[in-house]
């Protein structure tokens, strides 16, 4: 059995994202013990040290069918928008109809450029021998992702010309609201034979308004759950759990910065308790985890030191068992405390985020709380929210830890139901 795995992380630098991205891959080898698990990647150094045996897969290779205005390039500068816009669909719809004529049309252009075939012919090559396509834990299908969410609509396309069979675990899909990016994810989602969601607030509902059947779609939780609750400690912690997210999609800017310090301030008097950083995307610039409670560390005079050590989600996930609370901007950081008993603040500054979080706390019920940073008393909130959850901490684990138990069961069952609806495909592979 030869599986093609789309990702949400293509450098491996969201611990979250990679956290599901392992949890697939050790669910199908679990399911087929001759599996070759295929990765698209931009970091096969780091993707071989988050998933030893999977085979890098250059992302860049889809590069020629992703890309809108690849075929006739800089043409596109000159002509009229309405001539522009009929261009990129007639693309769209010769790849769905007429998957060869895309494919020649890609290779006439790639030599008319002399441009550099490698990474195309390995994407190629891995795609026509994929018995099936996976697309692992993430939230891209969204408007928020555009670019994104097109790249797997466009892969999902492909895999159905070619009558390949695939299937999507883990996803949190909404919302989609444009008109054109609903239309590409309404023909590309009727493709797949399954599609697990891991909320139940947003995702079920987008997929009615675009007229999937429910006998297509579960609702199992995040991937990564597993992965934190076989981590948890025997015993509550003694710390205060950070993140924080400043980004577009969260809606958090370095103004909100000041009101969470002295909040947090004020809470960890409240209990006693010193604060553990908790980043969840590593990427080194200033709107990501690390840099950002690098630098928030150090103005509030708190030590950060170990926040350059936590690089795996192994790591994340223990640093997470150390602690009582958990304050988080940042989805997964939410994901790895609750699913090890400990209740959760979630904190948002957008409808998106909220939703994330609301879909969170559906699952897991009490324990899990959200917060708007731009409610007027958000910092007396915060404060009193710490201070009920430290003393409740005890009675909110039993309930979260049979919450996660019960999202592993569905996870599980979901990747069983797969491969039972894969099956007939690993025979004809097995024949041939």
């Amino acid at each position: 059995m030869r599986i093609l795995i789309h990702t949400g992380t293509r450098d491996c630098l969201n611990l979250g994202d990679v956290a599901m991205l392992q949890a697939t891959c050790r669910r199908l080898r679990e399911l087929w013990t001759d599996v070759e698990l295929m990765v698209l990647t931009d970091a096969p150094e780091r993707l071989a040290a988050v998933c030893p045996g999977s085979i890098p897969i250059p992302a860049g290779g889809l590069f020629p069918w992703v890309a809108e205005r690849f075929l006739i390039g800089r043409a596109h500068r000159w002509l009229p928008a309405r001539w522009s816009e009929a261009a990129v669909a007639a693309k769209r719809s010769v790849g769905r109809r007429w998957p060869g004529v895309l494919d020649a049309a890609v290779d006439f252009k790639l030599r008319v450029q002399r441009t550099d075939r490698e990474s195309v012919t390995a994407f190629r090559d891995a795609f026509g021998a994929a018995d099936c396509i996976v697309v692992c834990g993430q939230g891209s299908l969204t408007d928020g992702a555009r670019s994104e969410a097109g790249e797997i609509c466009l892969l999902l396309n492909m895999a159905a010309a070619r009558r390949k069979p695939a299937v999507l675990f883990g996803q949190g899909i909404g919302p989609l609201r444009d008109p054109e990016l609903r239309r590409e994810a309404q023909r590309a989602l009727r493709t797949a034979r399954l599609i697990a969601l891991r909320e139940q607030r947003v995702g079920p509902g987008v997929l009615a308004d675009l007229g999937l059947g429910r006998d297509r779609i579960l609702v199992t939780g995040d991937d990564a759950v597993e992965a934190a609750f076989e981590a948890k400690p025997p015993h509550t912690g003694a710390a205060i759990g950070l993140n924080l997210r400043l980004s577009r999609n969260s809606g958090l800017s370095p103004e909100h910065l000041p009101a969470f310090g002295s909040a947090i301030r004020r809470a960890c008097e409240s209990v006693s308790a010193t604060v553990l950083p908790v980043p969840i995307s590593i990427h080194e610039n200033g709107t990501n985890d690390a840099f950002v409670l690098d630098r928030f560390f150090e103005s509030s005079g708190w030590d950060g030191r170990e926040i350059h050590d936590l690089r795996t989600p192994a790591a994340v996930i223990r640093q997470v068992g150390r602690c009582r609370v958990m304050i988080t901007a940042a989805y997964h950081a939410a994901v790895f405390a609750l699913a090890q008993g400990i209740p959760t603040i979630c904190v948002a500054n957008c409808d998106f985020f909220e939703d994330k979080f609301l879909g969170l706390a559906g699952l897991f019920g009490p324990g899990c709380e959200v917060l708007s940073v731009s409610s007027p008393n958000f910092p007396e909130r915060l404060c009193s929210t710490v201070f009920q959850h430290w003393e409740q901490a005890d009675e909110f684990r039993t309930n979260l830890l049979d919450r996660a138990a019960l999202q592993i069961r569905w996870a599980r069952g979901a990747y069983e139901r797969a491969a039972g609806l894969l099956a007939g495909r690993a025979s004809m592979t097995a024949r041939a």
